[in-house]
C-alpha cells in the first residue's frame, strides 16, 4: 500500500499535473476511500461550489485524509482581485474571466476560507500566505480526533 497517496480534486484535470497525484472529478469524490490520502489538493475548487455546500465539501475532503495528512487550498482572493482591477494590475476582461469564467459559482477571500476551516474540529491551519497579488494559499493538517 502506498503510504503517500495524493489526490487532486476538481471539475477538470489540472493543466500542470501535481507530481504523483491522481485526479478525481468532484462528482466522484464518493469513490475515494476515507483516511486514505496523505495529501489532498483543491486548487480553485471552492469557487465552483455554492456557499451553503462548501463546509460539507471540506468536511468530506477532510475525511479522505489520513491522520497527519495535508490539505492544500489555493484560489483567487476576491478582495485582492478587486484591488488588482482598480489599480490597473489586470484589465476588465481578465477580471470578468476570473469571476465569471468556466461556470464559477462565487469567489472568496482568504479570511472567509480561514474562518470556515477553523470550524472543522480536527483540521489545523499550518500555513497561510498570498502567492501573488490575487491568490491565496492555505495548508492544513488533519489531526486525530
Amino acid at each position: 500500500m502506498d503510504k503517500n497517496k495524493k489526490v487532486y480534486i476538481h471539475l477538470i484535470e489540472p493543466a500542470l499535473p501535481i507530481e504523483n497525484a491522481v485526479f478525481c472529478d468532484i462528482k466522484n469524490i464518493h469513490v475515494l476511500q476515507d483516511n486514505e490520502y496523505s495529501q489532498v489538493y483543491i486548487m480553485d475548487l471552492l469557487d465552483y461550489v455554492n456557499d451553503e455546500k462548501i463546509k460539507d465539501l471540506v468536511l468530506d475532503i477532510t475525511q479522505k485524509l489520513k491522520t497527519d495528512g495535508q490539505l492544500f487550498i489555493q484560489a483567487t482572493d476576491s478582495k485582492n482581485l478587486a484591488f488588482a482591477l482598480v489599480y490597473g494590475q489586470i484589465n476588465n476582461d481578465i477580471y470578468k474571466n476570473i469571476i465569471y469564467g468556466t461556470n464559477k459559482k462565487n469567489t472568496h477571500t482568504m479570511g472567509e476560507i480561514k474562518n470556515l476551516l477553523s470550524t472543522i474540529d480536527n483540521l489545523n491551519i499550518t500555513k497561510c500566505k498570498y502567492i501573488n497579488t490575487m491568490q491565496y494559499y492555505i495548508e492544513c493538517q488533519k489531526n486525530a480526533k
